[in-house]
């Protein structure tokens, strides 16, 4: 377990993170970012897995993100977060992209108000258990996911037909 931040990885103030094939298994943080804490950087997950990661004093219980992110292909299973709020992904600001990926478990995803997130063929089950699929108060862009609960919706939703090309991944 991470004292601070970042249970397996913290980076920040730096240039790109490119993560491929990675597990990151019975991680934690002690605040944010149960495995990965990320300010400033631009990164690149994909075709990762996130199994029994924990922040226990902070949200974020597998990622904690004040960066710009693409998370592509990715597992997100048994994660927990303070007052179990965030317990996968805790977008606080900047661009990020979930594409294709899938998680399991209660209240995976919060997307801060200072931060821009699109939600691509992603599949949330198991969450109707807690209160939400997803907690947006920023904005939201979706297209083609399935969500087993609610999205709490403070910001601004949208809906994408035809898919843009974002300079920010892959």
């Amino acid at each position: 377990i991470s004292l601070k931040n970042g249970g397996s990885i913290y980076w920040a103030n730096s240039t790109n993170l490119n993560i491929e094939d990675c597990d990151f298994i019975d991680t934690a943080a002690s605040f944010g970012g149960g495995a990965l804490y990320l300010s400033n950087v631009d990164t690149v997950i994909k075709e990762s897995k996130f199994n029994h990661t924990q922040a226990p004093w902070g949200p974020g219980g597998a990622i904690y993100a004040d960066a710009n992110v693409a998370i592509i292909n990715s597992t997100f299973e048994r994660y927990e977060a303070q007052n179990d709020n965030a317990t996968a992904l805790y977008f606080n600001s900047g661009l990020s992209i979930v594409d294709e990926s899938t998680f399991k478990g209660i209240n995976p995803i919060f997307v801060g108000k200072d931060a821009n997130s699109t939600l691509i063929k992603n599949n949330v089950t198991e969450s109707d258990k807690g209160m939400y699929s997803v907690w947006n108060d920023g904005n939201l862009w979706l297209n083609n996911n399935t969500f087993d609960n609610y999205i709490y919706n403070n910001g601004t939703i949208w809906t994408i037909m035809k898919l843009p090309r974002l300079a920010l991944m892959i």
